[in-house]
């Protein structure tokens, strides 16, 4: 009964024709620093909250659910651990912390478990770093941002493997990934800070 050639195929639509792959709205990779110069100034939460998105390329429900245990200042890693990992690998991502991500965290408030807290003594609403972009603005999404972040390390020729990684993306044939077992993070240390560099240029000029 679930034959597709004579069955399926009279009841239901083209799969090829009844969707359309559709991309996050991202911001241009020189638009970035212009936000950034914008958002440091601001002292609402939710703007830090986007600037912390994107100087660490990670995920929305990554970053809002950070506590301030998963930091180690000294060896200046943040670690997610396992369970908000979606690409779903069963050991947690360590996040280079760059310069200017260090003076973003230095300018938060400590006295919750959380780096972003919401109104209700967890973390932040999901859509709260949405609002303030779009307050400004900007029609792009955070996800977007981490779009931005490829296309930089695209143009400006940055490691594919770590770039890849620090997105904590799954990628590459599956034999070769199940022999890359380092997760790269002095190359990655590296690429963040010129990230961040780049993100942060009209500031620290």
């Amino acid at each position: 009964p679930a034959k597709w050639n004579g069955k399926l195929a009279l009841a239901l639509f083209q799969p090829a024709r009844g969707w359309e792959k559709k991309h996050f709205k991202a911001i241009g990779v020189e638009e970035i620093p212009l936000l950034c110069k914008d958002f440091w100034h601001k002292d609402a939460l939710g703007y830090k909250a986007v600037l912390f998105g994107i100087l660490t390329a990670t995920r929305i429900s990554e970053f809002r659910q950070a506590k301030w245990e998963e930091f180690d200042f000294e060896n200046r890693i943040w670690t997610i651990p396992s369970t908000r990992r979606k690409d779903g690998k069963p050991f947690p991502h360590r996040v280079p912390l760059s310069n200017e991500t260090l003076a973003l965290l230095e300018r938060l408030s400590n006295k919750t478990d959380y780096l972003f807290p919401g109104r209700t003594g967890t973390f932040m609403h999901h859509k709260t770093p949405i609002h303030a972009l779009q307050r400004e603005g900007y029609n792009v999404t955070m996800h977007g941002m981490r779009s931005t972040f490829r296309d930089w390390a695209a143009i400006t020729h940055q490691n594919v493997y770590a770039s890849e990684i620090s997105l904590s993306h799954k990628f590459g044939p599956q034999i070769m990934m199940s022999y890359l077992r380092s997760d790269m993070l002095d190359e990655r240390r590296e690429i963040m800070q010129r990230w961040a560099d780049h993100c942060f240029k009209l500031i620290n000029k």
